[in-house]
Parts: structure tokens; C-alpha cells; sequence
């Protein structure tokens, strides 16, 4: 059974290793232990406490060449760098790729207006080139969800529609079409080559796509659009809610850019997916792709959240602003308007950034090839993607299995991203897990070499400061990536920040140091040299930044926005519940730090000589 980013892939009949039958697997994204992978029913049972082996004969084909066979649960697992051949190249002769004569190149494809009214004509504009000159270009187009097409003869003679005549862009229009109308479209081209090749844009299976009387937002906020077929929102809303398989979209901002050829998906956990419906029924999560050629804000990949618990739609976004002051990594928010097929989207979204290869750019930029590793529960899930439950907390405790490291234990608990190398290399992470589990005297030395510790307690002194009860280092254990620069230690990057500053009337008494947590965590705060660091960041916060009052910069920055929202008659909530827990959370975070003041002593000897700073 193949779901997911592995859907494509399908059983061969006429190849196989000593047979005429094999397992061709094909993946559009990575795959996981959820609703993206292939999967069969064993056989027969393996017995509790008995062996077993994983094998399996692969070939590498395209694309990327690991490959993670398991069985449910991670009790075995079998990965493996498929080999590669050497010789991948034909440089200077003749290949599979080779042809007698290649088609038209069709870009700069577009239409105007982007938001066209009911009854305006479409203008299709395309640039078309070709050694052998251009023969024939055509736009084709139906009327979703009908089939038949229509065609149009595209020109280049600066009439109807088409600006410049002879400068290689052909023009076609499309009639005026009623509202609510979703005008599917493609340009084919044939050159004047003695056998004439033909090219169609965006290719044998897609389409462009434009709908008709979109209403335009009188905000001042940006806005998104997402238009899909009727096929793809039926496909999209029956499908498992956690596949990550792209599914072609047309992506609109505003009324000036449109991007063709882009892919959406479900984003979300397994915690708020369940409540999915379609990409136009309850509200969800989204994640668009776009081609290599048309990134937008300098990336090829978005997420649109929505304020799942917070009625404000402050909290994350100011907790993000409180990493800054910390001079952590933080990731942008930007709050935009969305639609889907026309349909209003909640009150606002944002288009949020997730710590991926653009952020560690954006923040290391000298050191940004290092292993980036995702916190998350391990849960196993069910034959449709459905969570089950309990999961399994993230720890850097060590976990052997016959004698070594057993990396079913970590891989879903510390999930590569961005790898810089192997997605199956866990060597940087087991590393940092023998660092924090040494024993006796060495062990401040073992973290500091590998560790960057200020990072790591500024992050936790953060995470206490707006009571995220979801991080690593407190009791939910997830929600944050680790970092490994190849030449520098361990860093922490915060991520979804959808609890905190009392969205779920959390005590503004929350304990500092909860029990129950990763014991190596524990064991940190119990090392006076790096809780030191600790209060050390807290104090700098309740004397500073982490304070509510007239004139303060968190009042300002809640104030201004509120004030925006309300001026562009977007209905959410007065911010003044967040500035009410800020402050009595700070009164509570004083009395700690007060249990632990004490003023400079040296103790012993009343001289001492010493070649230490």
C-alpha cells in the first residue's frame, strides 16, 4: 500500500533480482513513519523476544539514494546508502536525453488582469523561442470541472490583447467567463523543424489556473490566494491528512504576481490535523511549494498557520520578538489575508518561517552546512496516518542495543533536516548524547567542548519567561531544533510558539525546574556553571525587556498591532490579558531569582595567588 509522498510508486512485472517482478519505489518528498511510505502486512508474526532480519536487494535509480525499511514500532530497522553508479555522465556524446530536435522553450507565462471581474476577458501571454522558428502556438483551456478544451490560436502581431508585435511573447484571450468560473489553461508550441517538436507549459499533466470574481480585501494587509481544481480539493480533502505529497496549485499575491506550478499540502502535527476536513472546510494548516525559478521572498517553500489557541494572534510573534532581545534565532511571522478557491480563511493567517537551510543561513551564515535536527514526540501511527497514542519524549539519554547506540530509538525523536550529509548519519547526535551522559569529573568539560551552553540556557531561561510548556528542556519535550555547526557547538532554535503567555490559562506560578523532564536536562541545572547562565539570562529579562507598564516596548509593540488590526476591521482580541500574566508572571520570577541572590564572597583563605583569569 503506497500513501503519501510515496504514492507513485508500483510493483514492475518485467525486471526484477532474479525474477521478473520487483518493488519500484517512487518518492516525491522524504518519507516517515506516518502517512508517507510503503507499506505491506507481514506474513506472519515475529515472536516477542525472538530475532528477525531486514533484507533487501535495491537498486538506485534516480533521486536520493537512502532508504529506511522498519517495522511498525521501531523495534528493527534497516538503512542503507544505496550505491551509486560512478559514471553517471556522457559528457560530450550522445545520451538517453539526446533528441533529434527539441521543442519550443515557453516561459514568462502569464495573464491579465490576475484577478479578472465576471464577464472580463483573459489575456494568456507566453514567450515562446526556437532555433528552428515557431510554427504554431496554441492556448488551451476548459472550464472546471469540465474536460473538453478549448483552443486558441496564440499571436505575436500586437493585436488583441498581444502588445509588441515580432517580439517573441504570444498573446491569446480568453472570453469573459461568469463569477465563481475556474479557467484551467496551457500553451503548447510546435517549431518548424522538418519533423516539428512540440512543447507544453507547465507540462503533459498541469494546468494553470485563474478564477473568476475573486473579491478584492480592503486591508492593508497582504493577501494569498490558493486556487486548485475541483479534482485536486476532492483528492486533497479524501486523502491522509498527513501526506506530504505536493498537489498542484495555482499561488496568487495580491493583484500583481502569480506563481503557476506550485504544490500544497496539508501542515500541521498529528495533534491538530485531525480536525481537517478540506482545503476550504474547518480551518488548517498549509504548506506551499514553488518552482525552483519562482521563489517568493527569496524561498521556495511558505507555511500558513492560523492562531490555533490564541484569540489575539500576539503571542508567538512577540515571543519571537523576546528571542531577538535574547539575540537568539527567531523566525518571522508575517500576517496575511488567505483565501482558498475564494473562500475566506479565518480572520488573518501568517505566513510563518521554520527553521530549515534558509535560516541557518540567515543566522550562521559562516557556518550553515552543519546537521539540523527537529524535536518531536514519537508516536506510531495507525494504517490511515491516525496518531496513536501514548508517544515517546525526545531524550539525549543513551540507549543501546547490543552494545551500541540504537538508532531506531533517536530517529523519531531527533528528525534530520537539512542534513549535511547522511539523513541516516546520527554520528554529530550521538556524539552530543555520550557529551551529556559522561561520567565524574570530565563531564563539565564534555558539554562545554560540544555545547554552546549560553545558547542553550538563554533558550530555556526563554522558554520559563512565557511558560512554553512545549519545549525541549520542559515536560512536552519537542518543539525545537538543534543545530550542529561543523565548526562551532550545539545551538537551539525555538519553533511554534502556539502555547505560552497564559493561551491556555497557564499558573503564572509555573515551576522553573519541573520534574519529570529529560534527565539530562536535570542534570544540567543541577551544574552550578551553567544554571549560573540561567538566572543570568532571567535577570537580564525581568530587569529588561520582560516588563508591562506605560511607555514599555512589549505594551507598544501589543498596542500598535491591536491598533492595526482594529483600524483594518480585523476582529481579535485586546491584548491586555497577555500584559496582565506578563506581569504577574515577572512577579513570580522575581521571588525566584531572590531564593537565589547572594552577594560576591570569597570564601577561605583571606589571600590566594592564582595564574586564572
Amino acid at each position: 500500500i503506497f500513501q503519501g509522498t510515496q504514492r507513485g510508486s508500483g510493483w514492475e512485472l518485467t525486471e526484477g533480482y532474479q525474477s521478473s517482478r520487483s518493488l519500484h519505489l517512487r518518492a516525491s518528498e522524504r518519507g516517515d513513519h506516518v502517512a508517507n511510505r510503503a507499506r505491506t502486512v507481514l506474513s506472519s508474526a515475529i515472536s516477542p523476544g525472538g530475532n528477525a532480519t531486514i533484507r533487501a536487494r535495491v537498486r538506485w535509480l534516480c533521486g536520493h539514494p537512502e532508504i529506511l525499511i522498519r517495522l511498525k514500532g521501531g523495534f528493527l530497522e534497516a538503512d542503507a546508502r544505496v550505491t551509486v553508479p560512478a559514471n553517471l555522465g556522457t559528457p560530450g556524446a550522445r545520451n538517453s536525453r539526446a533528441l533529434p530536435n527539441a521543442g519550443p522553450a515557453i516561459t514568462e507565462v502569464s495573464h491579465r488582469p490576475i484577478l479578472p471581474a465576471a464577464g472580463q476577458s483573459i489575456v494568456v501571454a507566453a514567450r515562446v523561442g526556437d532555433p528552428d522558428g515557431i510554427g504554431t502556438v496554441w492556448l488551451k483551456y476548459r472550464l472546471d470541472p469540465a474536460t473538453s478544451l478549448t483552443s486558441l490560436r496564440m499571436a505575436d502581431d500586437g493585436l488583441n490583447g498581444d502588445r509588441v508585435a515580432g517580439d517573441g511573447v504570444y498573446t491569446a484571450r480568453i472570453p469573459g467567463q461568469a463569477n465563481g468560473a475556474l479557467v484551467a489553461f496551457m500553451v503548447e508550441a510546435a517549431d518548424r523543424y522538418s519533423s516539428p517538436a512540440t512543447t507544453q507549459f507547465p507540462g503533459a499533466t498541469g494546468e494553470c489556473l485563474v478564477r473568476v470574481g475573486e473579491t478584492t480585501q480592503g486591508n492593508a494587509f497582504g493577501t494569498y490566494r490558493v486556487w486548485m481544481t475541483q479534482a485536486t480539493h476532492s483528492f486533497w480533502g479524501s486523502r491522509e491528512k498527513m501526506s506530504n505529497e505536493d498537489l498542484d496549485v495555482t499561488f496568487v499575491y495580491g493583484t500583481n504576481r502569480v506563481i503557476y506550478r506550485a504544490g500544497g499540502h496539508y501542515s500541521g502535527s498529528s495533534y491538530t490535523s485531525p480536525g481537517y476536513t478540506t482545503p476550504t472546510g474547518s480551518l488548517c494548516g498549509y504548506d506551499l511549494n514553488f518552482p525552483e525559478d519562482e521563489s517568493w521572498m527569496g524561498d521556495n517553500h511558505i507555511t500558513l498557520d492560523w492562531p490555533v489557541r490564541d484569540d489575539t494572534n500576539q503571542r508567538e510573534q512577540l515571543i519571537y520578538w523576546m528571542c531577538d532581545q535574547y539575540g537568539l534565532p527567531n523566525c518571522y511571522r508575517r500576517y496575511v489575508n488567505l483565501y482558498v478557491n475564494g473562500v475566506k480563511r479565518g480572520t488573518i493567517y501568517d505566513d510563518v518561517q521554520q527553521p530549515g537551510r534558509d535560516m541557518l543561513r540567515e543566522w550562521y551564515p559562516q557556518d550553515d552546512r552543519g546537521n539540523l535536527y527537529k524535536t518531536d514526540c514519537w508516536n506510531e501511527f495507525d494504517d490511515v496516518g491516525n496518531r496513536i497514542d501514548p508517544c515517546i519524549l525526545n531524550s539525549l539519554e543513551n540507549f543501546t542495543s547490543g552494545g551500541v547506540k540504537k538508532t531506531a530509538r533517536y530517529r523519531w525523536n531527533w528528525r534530520p533536516r537539512a542534513a549535511g550529509g547522511s539523513a541516516n548519519d546520527f554520528s554529530d547526535l550521538f556524539a552530543l548524547v555520550d557529551a551529556v551522559n559522561a561520567t565524574g569529573a570530565g563531564y563539565q568539560s564534555a558539554v562545554e567542548n560540544l555545547v554552546d551552553m549560553p545558547n542553550w540556557m538563554r533558550t530555556f531561561a526563554l522558554d520559563d519567561l512565557a511558560s512554553f510548556w512545549d519545549a525541549f528542556g520542559n515536560p512536552n519535550a519537542k518543539n525545537t531544533f538543534l543545530y550542529k555547526p561543523q565548526s562551532d557547538g550545539w545551538k537551539l532554535m525555538s519553533w511554534d510558539f502556539d502555547v505560552g503567555l497564559g493561551v491556555f490559562n497557564d499558573p503564572v506560578n509555573s515551576a522553573l525546574f519541573p520534574g519529570g523532564i529529560d534527565p539530562t536536562v536535570t542534570r544540567m541545572y543541577n551544574t552550578p556553571v551553567f544554571v549560573r547562565l540561567y538566572w543570568q539570562a532571567l535577570e537580564e529579562a525581568v530587569n529588561g525587556f520582560f516588563q508591562t507598564g506605560s511607555g514599555t516596548a512589549i505594551n507598544t509593540i501589543l498596542d500598535a498591532k491591536y491598533a492595526a488590526f482594529q483600524a483594518n476591521g480585523i476582529s481579535l482580541a485586546s491584548p491586555d490579558a497577555i500584559k496582565t500574566w506578563i506581569n504577574q508572571r515577572r512577579q513570580f520570577l522575581l521571588t525566584q531569582l531572590n531564593g537565589v541572590t547572594a552577594n560576591f564572597t570569597v570564601g577561605g583563605a583571606a589571600s590566594f595567588s592564582t595564574n586564572r583569569n
